[in-house]
């Protein structure tokens, strides 16, 4: 309205050309746009304005605050990074380049236009003003005095659309010898740099204000192209010298000096681990000084230019090294006192290594050799505690005994894939190969996986100071005399042994599922009080507790009631497993508990956990009917996320034999860890009914629980009976209580897509259920960032996982028919095997047999189905390319990464049955090759090759062919492509050129052959447009524009499997 307001009274008139304006006439605005600080539009512009709405803020979205000639408040564009290049018809690496300026003008003025009704299009040929003003350009100093590669599209794009600016008229005209526009040879003329010539290099030196500094080093860089040199059993490692070079350039910024003009001294310095390097990455070292409380000595550091030592006649510095004082000096460098342990060597695979595998019982001890005792703590220790470095240090304690670190070495020195760090600290003057020996102390060493001592049981002042130097998960080895019995060891009261074992009695199995099951002779009770703050038998209100759906009071709660400032009772429901409803289980107990809790208190408190959520609801609107009021507490459980949760892990759809095999795989998993849960569901999901189910359940967990067989088919009904409840509650109706309701709920739910208050503000009219959950989740928040993120953990670990029906719904989702068994074989690799074939051994099965193959030939097999296939596939749809871009193309979507990508989405890393875990994107792509396999053999090779184009080939959709294929010299390949085709020779030409010997030059070259201009291409200089156009060259010939037309994957051809 601002607007019209503005023009008041003005009438547009389209006018002739011919047409001469009066002097008094007014301009009309017919069209506007524009973009302001947080606002996109005019219309938002304005509306934030009538608003009064503050459009300038102090944040740092843009700038930050420490540019001086920035202010702290200043209004900021929004979306500055989006632009349609498509749209307007701007390459995508120019767009990338473009001025925001320019992409801001662009958009601002096709809206402006459009505003005032009139097509873009439609201006094109007319003589129309243009009339720009622009301020200062943000980027104006990168393009300036930064180096920063536009690829051929940066001023020059324009040239790119056909667009020839003249730049030279900008420059008063100069009179040539020659015709205007001939080209001039001085651009073509080089400077020869083919003899290296050692100047003196002068830097600034940069300060540091804090001690903390981020140094990026690649082999790439000038200073640090000599590390490549440094290469030690076939890899690239930083040297240790150059960690103290960076700290000493480090502490030189910080104190505002040329480093190598400074006196610096380092003591106690210790390398912890050798960084590897390769050519092609880049490592960012974190370097960080900390004043501490120490005096420091200084050493004298020459003051000679240590730049020109290194040349041709003097590449070397000389090294001095003596032994008396323990000292090697170079130069001005002086290093004291230094231990270099040997580098962990790979052994070579020509030494073959026999391996035995033995069972060796705990009971009785066996009588072995040093050395294999050793190897056996090396073995179990790695087993249980995968590593590829190892660092152990033995003490010598006794000091009249031989060292057996010297075993530790010949037993992981057998392990190609594990590297060790061996050292034996002693007063005694010893030698021992490849160990580090000296006379140090124990709380010096860190991160050991192995601390070796002797008579360690009886001294357990060093046992506790030897856990400072133990890695997690490490391990103390002692060397006890052979008189030494555990069982003393096991004893109470022992004066000389302080140790603590670990106890026999922890629940496993059985126990561990019932261990909330309660007190058996006290189950038959409804009404059960426990022990709380207030054991007063005259009350006036308490507090009653509703367990899950076991029924009983088990041990948590009686942590519960252990915390409540009122007398507690728990409700059992021991007595309502046949009542198939909620109201009739809360009718059940309600005479009990207003005659036995209720008696003398007209207010309630109920606590309900989990299934107890439904009794509890339904015993408050029973209690407020007959004229009692209260609070309720919620511990994980409302009906809503209930009835979700149980309809989630079963079905909508559920029948009673659904509901019994659900159950029943549940309990197997938690009983039986170690058994093979399927081959035990089998032989239970035979039997004819659910009687005969629970029976066989209970008969073969009887040795694992104190509870009678009676009572084990009572609880297991319960489960069963209560199920069926939580499926068939009704909670779409529910009636409102009057008192409130306070849910404790943890951090992370099962179920992700419901209300924070598990939909309980309908069960309610008092107080707001959100109100309450606040501050309990903001308590559970902060324990749950104190203690940690949960372990990831295999989803075959939760209760309802079914491997088998994982598997047939994997081939249903790809809409292939798998043979199981080959399915099977191509999820299951070889570590998963083995180790199965351990937990064999360790329980005594001297010839393991798992029953299983793994996938190795498949996905040999699979790789070269997927190579064959691919090439095919690449030949038929892009003939044009050659061998070698062919070659890389079939690379690029058979790289690792990229399969296990495609495996990954496909669904297979659930089903992978291998030793590692999370698996590797090794392991995710051999699985998908191992796929392949097992489809070509189910299925045909007709199948498999599809597969293999709706999911490999089609990876390359929307693919910058040039970027998977890279021609590191085009101008060279063309030629030899030419002549290898007899096309004759390749003829660069300068076709145009503007702005010489000015930092917006620009040259157009054309590639001729045989008289044919085969392509054009632009650059800031002769050697860039002459690569540009060597690449437009080979895009035409190959057919790989960026333009060029896509590929229909639904209609390639079938490659040839024969």
């Amino acid at each position: 309205s601002w607007l019209k307001m503005s023009c008041r009274g003005v009438t547009p008139v389209l006018r002739s050309r011919t047409h001469a304006r009066c002097p008094e006439e007014e301009i009309v605005i017919t069209g506007i746009s524009g973009k302001f600080p947080n606002s996109d539009n005019i219309g938002e512009f304005a509306k934030n304005l009538y608003n009064k709405v503050d459009l300038i803020d102090d944040d740092e979205r843009r700038w930050r605050h420490t540019y001086a000639e920035i202010p702290k408040r200043s209004g900021k564009i929004n979306h500055l990074e989006k632009f349609d290049a498509t749209f307007f018809g701007v390459h995508f690496k120019q767009a990338h380049t473009m001025d925001p300026q320019s992409r801001l003008l662009v958009e601002r003025a096709y809206e402006a236009v459009l505003d005032a009704g009139i097509n873009p299009k439609s201006l094109r040929g007319t003589r129309t003003g243009v009339f720009i003003g622009a301020c200062f350009s943000e980027s104006e100093k990168t393009w300036f005095y930064e180096k920063v590669s536009t690829g051929g599209f940066g001023i020059t794009g324009i040239y790119m659309n056909g667009v020839d600016i003249p730049i030279e008229r900008m420059y008063p005209p100069v009179e040539y010898p020659v015709s205007r526009g001939t080209p001039m040879i001085s651009p073509l003329i080089k400077w020869d740099h083919s003899e290296d010539w050692y100047v003196t290099k002068f830097e600034a030196q940069k300060i540091l204000k804090s001690g903390e500094r981020h140094c990026k080093v690649q082999l790439t860089m000038d200073d640090y192209e000599y590390i490549s040199g440094h290469v030690i059993d076939g890899r690239i490692l930083f040297p240790a010298t150059g960690y103290l070079h960076l700290v000493w350039e480090t502490y030189g910024m910080m104190k505002g000096d040329l480093f190598f003009d400074m006196e610096i001294e380092f003591s106690d310095v210790r390398f912890l681990r050798a960084t590897n390097m390769t050519k092609d990455t880049e490592i960012e070292f974190l370097i960080m000084i900390q004043p501490g409380t120490g005096r420091f000595e200084r050493m004298r550091i020459n003051g000679r230019d240590h730049m020109n030592m290194f040349n041709e006649e003097n590449p070397y510095f000389d090294v001095k090294v003596s032994k008396e004082l323990n000292m090697i000096s170079s130069g001005g460098v002086e290093i004291v006192g230094l231990h270099a342990s040997p580098v962990a060597r790979r052994r070579p695979p020509g030494v073959p290594v026999l391996e035995t595998y033995k069972f060796i019982p705990h009971l009785p001890a066996p009588q072995m050799s040093q050395i294999d005792a050793v190897r056996t703590c090396v073995q179990l220790a790695l087993e249980n505690n995968p590593s590829f470095k190892v660092k152990a240090v033995e003490v010598d304690t006794r000091e009249t005994t031989e060292p057996i670190i010297t075993f530790f070495q010949e037993a992981l020195g057998d392990l190609p894939l594990v590297s060790s760090d061996l050292m034996y600290l002693t007063a005694r003057e010893i030698e021992l190969t490849g160990v580090h020996v000296e006379n140090g102390k124990l709380s010096t060493q860190t991160n050991c996986m192995f601390v070796i001592a002797s008579d360690c049981l009886s001294n357990p002042d060093f046992v506790e100071k030897s856990v400072v130097s133990l890695t997690e998960n490490a391990y103390l080895v002692s060397r006890e005399p052979k008189e030494l019995r555990v069982e003393d060891i096991k004893k109470d009261g022992s004066e000389n042994v302080k140790l603590k074992l670990a106890s026999d009695d922890k629940p496993v199995g059985m126990a561990m599922l019932l261990r909330n099951l309660g007190d058996e002779t006290n189950s038959e009770k409804t009404i059960l009080r426990v022990k709380s703050r207030d054991e007063n038998v005259k009350y006036v209100s308490c507090a009653l507790i509703i367990p899950g759906i076991e029924g009983v009071a088990g041990n948590a709660f009686y942590a519960i009631s252990a915390n409540i400032s009122l007398p507690a009772f728990v409700l059992q429901l021991t007595h309502t497993i046949g009542l198939k409803t909620i109201p009739e289980i809360a009718r059940a107990v309600i005479d009990d508990i207003k005659n036995e809790v209720m008696k003398s208190s007209e207010f309630f408190y109920l606590v309900g956990y989990s299934f107890g959520a439904f009794v509890t609801l339904e015993i408050a609107r029973l209690l407020e009917e007959s004229g009692m009021s209260g609070q309720i507490l919620l511990i994980d459980g409302a009906p809503a996320f209930l009835k979700r949760l149980a309809i989630g892990q079963i079905s909508e759809d559920y029948t009673d034999e659904t509901v019994q095999c659900v159950l029943i795989s549940g309990i197997i998993r938690t009983i039986f860890p170690d058994e093979n849960p399927e081959d035990l569901f089998a032989r239970i999901s035979e039997l004819k009914n659910w009687e005969e189910r629970v029976n066989k359940l209970v008969e073969l967990g009887k040795h694992q629980h104190v509870y009678s067989e009676g009572y084990l088919r009572k609880m297991t009904d319960a489960l069963y009976m209560r199920i069926k409840v939580t499926l068939e509650v009704e909670t779409e109706t529910p009636v409102p209580l009057k008192c409130p309701i306070t849910l404790v709920r943890p951090t992370e739910v099962s179920i992700v897509d419901i209300d924070e208050d598990y939909e309980l503000s309908r069960y309610t009219e008092g107080r707001d259920v959100k109100r309450w959950v606040a501050p309990t989740l903001k308590e559970l928040r902060r324990r749950r960032e104190k203690v940690g993120p949960e372990p990831l953990r295999p989803r075959s670990s939760h209760l309802e996982w079914n491997y088998k029906a994982e598997i047939f719904a994997f081939g249903s989702r790809l809409h292939e028919n798998f043979d199981e068994k080959l399915l099977r074989q191509a999820f299951t690799h070889r570590s998963y095997i083995i180790q199965e074939e351990m937990k064999q051994k360790e329980v005594g099965i001297e010839q393991p047999d798992v029953g299983m193959l793994d996938n190795r030939e498949m996905v040999q097999e699979g790789d070269e189905l997927i190579g064959r296939y691919l090439d095919q596939y690449i030949e038929s749809t892009m003939p044009k390319i050659p061998l070698e871009g062919r070659i890389s193309i079939r690379e690029y979507l058979m790289k690792e990464e990229n399969l296990a990508h495609i495996s990954n989405h496909i669904g297979t890393r659930d089903l992978i049955l291998s030793a590692e875990f999370p698996v590797t994107n090794s392991t995710l792509a051999d699985t998908f090759k191992a796929v392949v396999a097992a489809l070509e053999q189910t299925s045909g090779s007709e199948r498999a090759s599809t597969f293999v184009r709706d999911f490999v080939f089609t990876q390359l959709n929307q693919k910058d062919l040039e970027e998977i294929w890279q021609v590191q010299n085009p101008l060279q390949y063309l030629t030899e492509y030419c002549s290898r085709n007899n096309l004759g020779d390749v003829e660069p030409r300068l076709i145009g050129e503007c702005g010489r010997n000015t930092i917006l030059a620009a040259y157009h070259v054309g590639i001729y052959c045989n008289r044919e201009l085969l392509g054009t291409g632009f650059g800031e200089n002769i050697d860039i447009a002459i690569e540009e156009a060597a690449r437009d060259s080979l895009r035409d010939i190959f057919n790989t524009q960026a333009w060029r037309q896509p590929i229909n994957f639904q209609e390639c051809p079938p490659p040839n499997t024969q």
